[in-house]
């Protein structure tokens, strides 16, 4: 999949800007559900104890990412409308990406149990890998970087983490990809 277009989300301070990331991975995940390929990058990882940054990209097509322009700008006035508040996202407008950008990771879903899960959370992934008609995994500890997003379920109004982690992608890949329902497992351009 060849990124062509994106939008940047700047976000005032590292605090809140979790919480807006919140916003823009259920903006992408409502898009893509409904059948857009929007992928999502991070470009001020750090490694350091979950930060993602201040700058959030979403990468797609110029009708996409209008929509989800749309989207955020009225999520960033909600956000406004108490009295002497202070605009605390900024969405830019649809950008070329450089021609220069290179590749060089890509984020995707970590999904091995992590943080002191017991036997039953890596019993519930195998029912759930199953579930996906995945063959299940031997879940081995190992240690990955992984960030946490707390999002909440479209579906049910339920919290849950969604824990991220960043790769470097594989030749298979940059070739053959297309984002999950998040946004993810796409390798994206370094700018």
């Amino acid at each position: 999949m060849i990124l062509k277009k994106y939008i940047e989300v700047r976000a005032s301070d590292a605090v809140i800007a979790k919480k807006h990331f919140v916003r823009v991975m259920l903006v992408v995940h409502s898009k893509n559900s409904g059948g857009s390929q929007l992928v999502v990058d991070w470009p001020k990882w750090a490694s350091s104890a979950n930060y993602f940054g201040v700058v959030m990209r979403v990468f797609g097509t110029e009708e996409e990412l209008q929509g989800v322009k749309i989207d955020l700008d009225a999520e960033a006035m909600k956000a406004t409308r108490v009295k002497g508040a202070k605009k605390t996202m900024i969405v830019s407008p649809v950008t070329d990406v450089p021609n220069e950008a290179k590749i060089t990771w890509i984020f995707k879903r970590h999904r091995t149990p992590g943080r002191n899960k017991g036997a039953s959370g890596v019993a519930r992934l195998i029912r759930r890998a199953i579930a996906r008609g995945e063959q299940p995994k031997e879940y081995t500890p190992k240690v990955v970087e992984t960030h946490t997003l707390m999002l909440v379920s479209l579906s049910t109004n339920k919290i849950f983490p969604m824990d991220i982690c960043r790769e470097r992608p594989t030749h298979q890949d940059v070739i053959d990809s297309t984002p999950n329902s998040y946004g993810l497992g796409v390798p994206v351009p370094r700018f």
